[in-house]
């Protein structure tokens, strides 16, 4: 019996593979999971928002108010900070390719353009086998039409294909909002 298939371009020996899911955080169970037949793994999703979160909550801790006393404009030393979130990301991605022989595909949320394009390029350079997309723009405006939603959703997709070369799939999540009378 054949059980091979091609999944965005992967040739994986069957069609079991591992969802964006916290699994991804455990190597020892995604090892578990390759020895059990698990063809590939998506990671959990990458989320721009928490990036910028965390940037801003550090910014926000070491420097306000920095400029509130003479004495405090020395304080703290020059410093390029890190962005922890995307570091952690990326130890885990390493990890995962070290460890396993099965693909590892990446998963990104973002929420700019600059983050789509500048977090895909670094997990593809980064050893994904291939990228998850995960789209989600909120259809909350009544006087914006589907084709404008749609293009937006064509604009970033397009945007990632020209600056990627793995394999990718795209995720997407739409919430449709009912409006209920108050009487």
């Amino acid at each position: 019996m054949r059980l091979t298939t091609d999944y965005m371009g992967l040739e994986l020996k069957n069609p079991l593979i591992i969802s964006a899911s916290p699994f991804s955080n455990h190597p020892d169970v995604c090892e578990e999971l390759q020895s059990h037949g698990v063809s590939a793994i998506v990671m959990h999703s990458l989320f721009e928002e928490q990036i910028n979160a965390e940037l801003h909550e550090v910014d926000h801790m070491l420097f306000h108010g920095k400029d509130s006393f003479s004495e405090a404009l020395d304080f703290f030393p020059e410093n390029e900070f890190e962005n922890y979130e995307i570091d952690l990301y990326i130890e885990r991605l390493h990890t995962l390719k070290k460890r396993l022989e099965i693909p590892v595909i990446a998963s990104l949320n973002g929420v700019s353009r600059g983050g789509w394009l500048g977090y895909a390029k670094t997990l593809q350079d980064e050893g994904a086998d291939a990228l998850e997309l995960n789209i989600y723009f909120p259809a909350v405006d009544p006087d914006v039409d589907a084709a404008t939603i749609e293009k937006e959703y064509l604009d970033v997709i397009g945007s990632v294909r020209k600056e990627i070369s793995i394999p990718m799939a795209v995720k997407e999540h739409m919430v449709h909002f009912v409006e209920f009378g108050v009487d």
